[in-house]
């Protein structure tokens, strides 16, 4: 049996000190960051709430999630807009912290691979990875979208954005 090479157009996304890597269908859009509407006892990597096109998204910080290290905002900082994994009504979007522009790239068998120490220390790591040789973290969306709907944050109108 041969196996087939298989390109997935893929983004790579520059954080802190990591890199994730998303298919490019995750992605909705990549935007300028501008500071998020804090959510009261919210956990540390739950940022707040993001304007977006109309309506206000849940902001979370990836690297707090995992490294419980606060990430820099600075005017390279960008948010990566998620489209749910799950189909979930109440959070069809969400977006990510990031330090950079994401780097769109075609994935395959020669360029992808199992990092050599592949273990994950969090719910939301699904796969460490060697992209190019770099190492990098293929996220757990769906354990994303589920602490988020455990929380029940929910993605809501954003009234100061509506037209009278």
């Amino acid at each position: 049996m041969v196996e087939e090479n298989i390109d997935v157009r893929s983004q790579l996304i520059p954080l802190h000190d990591m890199r994730l890597v998303l298919p490019n269908t995750a992605i909705a859009e990549v935007i300028a960051f501008h500071k998020p509407e804090a959510i009261e006892d919210s956990p540390a990597w739950l940022l707040g709430l993001f304007s977006w096109r109309g309506v206000k998204i849940p902001l979370i910080s990836y690297e707090t999630a995992v490294q419980e290290q606060n990430p820099e905002m600075h005017r390279r900082s960008r948010v990566v807009v998620l489209n749910s994994l799950t189909g979930s009504e109440d959070t069809p979007f969400y977006g990510l912290l990031v330090q950079g522009i994401p780097r769109l790239m075609g994935l395959d068998n020669s360029n992808i691979l199992d990092a050599p120490d592949s273990t994950t220390e969090h719910d939301f790591m699904l796969r460490r990875v060697l992209v190019e040789g770099h190492p990098a973290i293929i996220p757990n969306q769906k354990a994303i979208e589920s602490a988020l709907q455990d929380l029940g944050v929910k993605v809501i109108e954003d009234e100061q954005l509506q037209v009278v």
